[in-house]
C-alpha cells in the first residue's frame, strides 16, 4: 500500500511538474453568484455549530473499534497508520473502557494514504496528545461553491441539507484520493478514472490537477446523467443525501492499497454527504464563451518547449463537433477520455472537413494516430496522463 501511494505522489508530481510549466490563464466568465442559495440553517440566530476538526499532530494507528486492534498494513502486516498533519472530523464524545479513543472521518488527502476513511484514534499517544482541535463551523448564510467547498463533507450536508441546488461553475479534476467503491458507483469510487470538481466561474485555468487551486466541492453525476466535461463552465443541478444514500456501501478497490472493512452506518454517512447531479447544461466552453453550433472550442494553454510528461502508449485523435467536448484522445488501458490541450498555434475548424489546423500545413483529423513521444509537425507533445498538452 505505501508503494502505491508513493506511485501515486509521484504521478501527481509529475502532472505539477508538467502544469508549472505554463502560467495561469485568465478567461472572463461569470460569478459564483448564480444559483445562490440561503442556507436551510440560517435564520433567526446564529446557526448550530457542526463537528469539530482537528489536525493530528502525530501518526496514529488505525482501529475499527474503540480499545479494538489495530489494523494491519498488506502484504507486509505492519499497522496502518495515519500521518501526522491530516484533517479529521470528530464525529462523537470520547469513548473506549476509559474513554480515550475519539471517532473520527479522516478527510480525504492529496498526499497521504490512508485518508477518506473512518477510523477510531487514541486522545494521547505515549503521554502526548494526538489532535489539535480548531472552533467547529457554522453553517454560510448564503450556500455557493466557496462556501461549501470551505466545509467538512459532514457540515456540507448538515448546511445545505437535502433539497435541490442549482450552481454555476467551472469543472476541474478533483484530485482527492478516495479509498472506497461505493455500491452503486455514482457515489464516487477510487477506481473511477476521474472525478470532478465545481470551482467558482470567472478563473478558468488550464486543464490538469496541478493547475487548481481554491475552493474546490467534489461533484458526480447522478444515475442515467452523462460524464460531466472537464474545463467547462456549467449549471448544475443537484443535491445531497442522494436517494439510496442511506443504503449505499463501500468496499475494498481494485487499485489500491488494502483499507478497512467499513462499518455500514459509516458508509451510508459518507454517501449522504456526496453532492449528486441530476442535470447539468454547458455554460460556457473551454475557451469561456457560450457554445453556438457549427463551432469548435478547443482546451487551451500557453505554448512552452519544455515538458516533464510521464510515458504513455499510442494515442488516437477524435474530432466530433455536435459533441459538448468536441476534441479528444484515447489510448489503450485508459478507460476515460484523455482531454487534447492547445496552444494558440493551432486552429479548430469545421469545413470542409472538421479538423485541427496550425496554418503552417499540418493538418489534424478525426482517428489520425498521435506518437505521444514524438513532436508533431514541429510542436511538442506534452503528455500527462489524463491531458496531452500540444505545444
Amino acid at each position: 500500500m505505501r508503494r502505491t501511494a508513493i506511485t501515486l505522489a509521484i504521478v501527481i508530481g509529475l502532472f505539477a511538474a508538467a502544469m508549472v510549466l505554463f502560467s495561469l490563464v485568465v478567461v472572463p466568465g461569470m460569478g459564483d453568484g448564480a444559483g445562490t442559495t440561503p442556507s436551510p440553517s440560517a435564520g433567526a440566530g446564529a446557526p448550530a455549530p457542526g463537528a469539530p476538526q482537528a489536525v493530528l499532530l502525530q501518526a496514529v494507528p488505525v482501529r475499527t473499534a474503540p480499545n479494538g486492534p489495530v489494523t494491519v498494513d498488506a502484504p507486509d502486516s505492519t499497522p496502518m497508520m495515519i500521518a501526522a498533519g491530516n484533517r479529521v472530523t470528530i464525529l462523537g464524545e470520547a469513548a473506549g473502557m476509559t474513554g480515550q479513543f475519539l471517532h473520527v472521518y479522516v478527510l480525504p488527502s492529496r498526499t497521504d494514504w490512508p485518508s477518506d476513511l473512518y477510523a477510531w484514534i487514541p486522545v494521547a499517544l505515549d503521554g502526548k496528545p494526538t489532535l489539535d482541535p480548531e472552533p467547529a463551523s457554522t453553517c454560510p448564510a448564503e450556500i455557493t461553491i466557496a462556501s461549501l467547498a470551505g466545509l467538512s463533507p459532514q457540515d456540507r450536508l448538515r448546511c445545505a441539507g437535502g433539497g435541490e441546488l442549482v450552481l454555476d461553475g467551472h469543472t476541474a479534476f478533483n484530485p482527492d484520493t478516495l479509498a472506497y467503491n461505493a455500491s452503486p458507483a455514482f457515489f464516487g469510487s477510487a477506481d473511477l478514472p476521474t472525478t470532478v470538481g465545481l470551482s467558482p466561474m470567472g478563473v478558468n485555468r488550464p486543464v490538469g490537477w496541478a493547475a487548481q487551486g481554491g475552493a474546490l466541492l467534489p461533484i458526480g453525476p447522478g444515475p442515467d446523467v452523462e460524464t460531466i466535461p472537464i474545463g467547462f463552465d456549467v449549471r448544475v443541478s443537484g443535491r445531497f443525501d442522494f436517494a439510496g444514500a442511506g443504503a449505499c456501501s463501500r468496499s475494498q478497490p481494485r487499485g489500491m492499497g488494502t483499507v478497512p472493512v467499513e462499518a455500514a452506518a459509516d458508509s451510508a454517512a459518507w454517501c449522504r454527504t456526496r453532492f449528486i447531479v441530476t442535470s447539468w447544461a454547458v455554460l460556457n466552453g473551454p475557451e469561456g464563451r457560450p457554445p453556438v453550433a457549427g463551432e469548435m472550442q478547443l482546451h487551451r494553454h500557453p505554448a512552452s518547449e519544455a515538458c516533464a510528461g510521464v510515458g504513455m502508449p499510442p494515442l488516437t485523435l477524435h474530432i466530433d463537433p455536435t459533441a459538448d467536448d468536441p476534441v479528444w484522445l484515447t489510448a489503450a488501458g485508459f478507460e476515460a477520455p484523455i482531454i487534447a490541450s492547445f496552444s494558440d498555434a493551432f486552429t479548430a475548424v469545421t469545413g470542409p472537413e472538421p479538423s485541427i489546423i496550425d496554418g503552417k500545413g499540418l493538418v489534424l483529423t478525426d482517428g489520425m494516430p498521435i506518437n505521444p513521444d514524438a513532436n508533431l509537425g514541429g510542436h511538442g507533445v506534452c503528455p500527462t496522463g489524463p491531458v496531452v498538452y500540444f505545444g
